[in-house]
């Protein structure tokens, strides 16, 4: 929902005024600012488990025919309801990585977890996202 995305940016940026000041130039300003908006969200679906992916088809073809539009609507759908099988930690690593844009090292200093430990949680992801909607469980 747009309020709630708002709501938690504006949270973000709170915490990150508030924080400023212990600012340590220990990364990138960027990574720092993605940990206080990581935690920000993680509070969030604790409160609330679901995973929301409605902005995704922002990334398919501009476009698309009627049945191909039907199509990637069925298969953002299936996924979505893969995506909220996944574990918070998989499920953390995915959005940061793929949604987000971050890198793996940058993904790693956000969810304060090593380089590896990311790659192995988003191939974990992978693997769990391929087999359910392999089977065509949701």
């Amino acid at each position: 929902d747009v309020r709630q995305a708002e709501d938690l940016t504006a949270q973000t940026f709170v915490a990150a005024l508030e924080g400023l000041a212990r600012y340590r130039e220990r990364g990138t300003f960027a990574g720092w600012l993605f940990t206080i908006a990581a935690r920000r969200l993680a509070d969030h679906f604790r409160q609330r488990p679901t995973v929301r992916l409605d902005d995704i088809a922002d990334r398919t073809s501009p476009d698309p025919s009627p049945e191909a539009s039907v199509e990637q609507a069925e298969q953002m759908t299936r996924l979505a309801h893969a995506m909220r099988t996944l574990s918070p930690d998989r499920a953390q690593a995915m959005a940061l990585h793929f949604f987000g844009d971050l890198s793996l090292g940058d993904t790693a200093r956000v969810m304060g977890r090593s380089k590896v430990a990311v790659k192995s949680l988003i191939h974990r992801a992978l693997r769990d996202l391929r087999e359910k909607l392999d089977d065509g469980q949701e």
